[in-house]
């Protein structure tokens, strides 16, 4: 349960990038929250979409660009178009992006939301719920619990404890609130220090004997902890101690409470309806006065009446007192007048406006709440009746039960990283989750340059001499050849070494001696790998040369040395930008087409299928063809011309490279357990570790060098939880140490 703020924090929106076991949060869920807090209760919204959103219930899309209103109409909702009406839509309807990402968010009323959004009749007003991952949720969380500017070690305690409270198995079946009463939500609008703190806790969870942990918080505990036993009578957990806390600033507060709050000595008190409207009370702008007013009404003999508050005549604490030293109970005296909902007053015998005097007797934390929580901060309070006023003076802001956000960051400034930080305010609790229980493992397969990059790779993915009857030589210059050749590759088990077009670099014949294969296969004609070349590694096995006289012919050759068992074809650019080397989505297809023994085709250029793509398709008998990539790779008239040929063509393709690696992954469901990364402008490196993510069924991602394009990042936020292992394909000079951190933060 969050706090009741003692600060305003100012937000800066970060946007540069973009159901749980009762044990552990073993796998990101979704969390579906309802926005009262910044729309509260209105009966028509302004909306915008920023990407199509899909309108549930039909096939209308609304359009980034336009602005439309929702309304609710004779228990309706009616969608517009500025005047235009649009559609009826029931008491409820969903937007629903295209594809979850950073690009794609519902603005509601000036506000930005990721993820879905329904709009539901909710009695006289429409209530939004905001459908998004629990990991983005907590990124318009934990920025509006806690100041972004504390130290980092409290912003990560207080992420795992908003990420627990938000897991707990009581909020597995119900939508949240974006308030106080679960926790303040803002929606899209982030900062980079607190979106740091919940990707470098990603997963992470407190539990007690494997059941999580009811993480309440609040802001200060005015130097001593409390039970939720005391708090809200209700069965005490272990976890809730009472104890010193010596690292809460132990803030200090006052309220005073006038005893006379409307003078009546020289009103007509026969005739109230001549000063009603115009009397208010002294402490009229306090929270306390509507608090006691609404208590009054909530009684049976008072409800529905207007009240107003004449004396406060005194406020007394219990003698009874709980180990922490707050007093358990409160009486508050207060006298008042009233008038029913027909506007009759309440009279005694003599006509007169009654004056009516009440003891509200309540436990001390309910009392609270009536006098208004921001004002009267804490439990931990003295009071002081004065002839014309009553001092209330308390220590910390909130319940005192579990964190205190104050205390937190104390206890950062003074070293304690956030785990002590959670030990001390969650007793005997265990930290559990990917990072906790699983440490993260990351491998770097590199050499000075991509031919030792291509021995590295071999050592480590075959590490035992004899495993491997063959090896598979490419050209480490140019990347076609090589590219094709991983489906080969994996056909035999065996590890992919780079050769210079003249020789055989040293290091790359001591490898495969060390391998001892009794045969090796040779991609590329004389202009790619030389006779020279050739002859250093009969020296070592026989060899076969698998060539055409163009890239296209070569992958062709290969093609068919693979064999066509599963009647399907991959087909890729044949060139990238450069012209020089061939497309990375070949190498990012390289796992599905090594694992499924599917061939990989190049195509020629933009226009025409050439003749290799159409030979192979009719003498295999090809049934099923994958482009990979979008048009600015393979056309539309060419892959209208491979449906012609083939029955079924299916194109996997993002807006760049990097998307298309992801919708690989996501075509064919590879797993993230274990993922690859490769320099997606400059992959050399990464040839050789084709055939290893093969071999490990992992799937290759492209990044930057210096920096993890939106795409990237975003897929990697979403399945942080099941990452287990990364692999880097070359050295920093490939992929840079700024982009790794990058990585690995958004997976521990």
């Amino acid at each position: 349960m969050p706090y009741f703020r003692i600060f305003i924090v100012s937000l800066v929106a970060f946007c540069t990038f973009i159901t749980l076991p009762t044990t552990l949060l073993a796998e990101e869920k979704n969390v579906s929250v309802q926005l009262h807090n910044y729309i509260q209760n209105k009966n028509s919204l302004n909306i915008q979409v920023s990407n199509p959103y899909h309108l549930s219930g039909n096939s209308d899309s609304l359009t980034s660009g336009s602005s439309y209103i929702v309304k609710l109409e004779h228990n309706q909702l009616v969608l517009y178009r500025g005047s235009s009406k649009i559609r009826e839509l029931g008491t409820e309807f969903t937007l629903t992006p295209e594809r979850y990402d950073y690009s794609h968010y519902t603005t509601v009323e000036g506000r930005k939301y990721l993820g879905s959004m329904t709009f539901r009749v909710d009695g006289q007003y429409i209530r939004p719920v905001n459908t998004l991952p629990l990991e983005d949720y907590l990124k318009g969380v934990v920025p509006r619990e806690m100041p972004a500017s504390w130290h980092k070690e409290a912003l990560k305690a207080q992420t795992v404890a908003a990420r627990t409270f938000a897991s707990h198995p009581s909020r597995n079946n119900r939508e949240l609130v974006d308030t106080v009463s679960d926790q303040v939500y803002g929606g899209y609008d982030w900062h980079p220090n607190t979106s740091e703190a919940v990707d470098s806790t990603k997963g992470e969870i407190l539990t007690y004997n494997g059941t999580p942990v009811e993480t309440f918080y609040s802001s200060s505990n005015g130097g001593m902890t409390e039970s939720n036993a005391n708090v809200w009578s209700s069965s005490p957990l272990p976890y809730f101690s009472v104890k010193e806390d010596p690292y809460d600033p132990k803030n200090a507060w006052s309220l005073t409470l006038q005893k006379t709050q409307i003078d009546l000595s020289s009103r007509d008190l026969k005739k109230p309806e001549n000063w009603w409207q115009q009397v208010r009370e002294k402490d009229s702008g306090k929270a306390f006065v509507n608090g006691v007013k609404n208590h009054l009404k909530g009684r049976n003999a008072y409800s529905g009446y207007e009240i107003k508050l004449t004396t406060i005549e005194s406020l007394n604490l219990s003698n009874s007192r709980y180990d922490g030293g707050r007093h358990t109970d409160a009486t508050l005296r207060v006298s008042f007048i009233a008038k029913d909902n027909k506007g009759n007053f309440v009279r005694d015998s003599n006509n007169n406006i009654r004056v009516m005097t009440e003891n509200i007797n309540q436990r001390m934390n309910p009392f609270r709440i009536m006098m208004g929580a921001g004002e009267f901060r804490s439990t931990l309070v003295n009071v002081q009746n004065r002839s014309n006023d009553i001092v209330v003076s308390g220590h910390g802001f909130g319940h005192g039960v579990g964190l205190s956000q104050h205390g937190a960051n104390e206890r950062a400034k003074a070293g304690q990283s956030y785990q002590d930080i959670l030990a001390f305010y969650y007793d005997g609790s265990s930290l559990e989750g990917k990072t906790a229980s699983t440490p993260l493992s990351v491998t770097s397969l590199e050499g000075d340059n991509r031919f030792q990059t291509s021995v590295a790779i071999s050592q480590y993915g075959w590490k035992n001499p004899g495993e491997v009857d063959t090896v598979v030589v490419g050209r480490g210059d140019r990347t076609a050849d090589a590219l094709t050749g991983n489906v080969l590759a994996k056909k035999h088990n065996a590890p992919l070494l780079l050769s210079e077009t003249k020789r055989v670099r040293k290091e790359v014949i001591e490898e495969i001696k060390r391998l001892s294969p009794s045969h090796i296969y040779v991609l590329g004609g004389p202009n790619a790998i030389s006779e020279n070349a050739e002859r250093e590694l009969q020296s070592i096995a026989s060899t076969t040369r698998v060539a055409g006289d163009t890239r296209l012919e070569t992958a062709y050759e290969i093609a068919n040395e693979v064999g066509s068992s599963s009647n399907k074809l991959i087909l890729t650019a044949g060139s990238d930008s450069s012209g020089v080397n061939a497309s990375p989505d070949a190498l990012t297809i390289a796992t599905v087409a090594g694992t499924e023994q599917i061939p990989i085709l190049y195509t020629a250029n933009r226009s025409n299928v050439n003749k290799e793509v159409s030979r192979y398709i009719e003498n295999n008998n090809i049934q099923e063809v994958f482009i990979i990539g979008g048009p600015n790779a393979i056309s539309s008239s060419i892959e209208n011309e491979v449906k012609s040929s083939a029955p079924t063509v299916t194109r996997v393709a993002g807006d760049n490279r990097f998307e298309t690696a992801i919708k690989i992954v996501e075509q064919w469901n590879l797993s993230p357990e274990t993922i690859f990364f490769a320099r997606g402008d400059d992959y050399a490196d990464a040839l050789s570790g084709s055939p290893l993510a093969a071999k490990e069924g992992a799937p290759i991602l492209l990044t930057r060098s210096n920096q993890v394009p939106e795409v990237i990042s975003t897929y990697l936020r979403n399945q942080s939880s099941q990452v287990n292992s990364l692999y880097y394909l070359g050295g920093t000079h490939a992929i840079h140490s700024s982009a790794r951190e990058q990585i690995e933060s958004l997976v521990r």
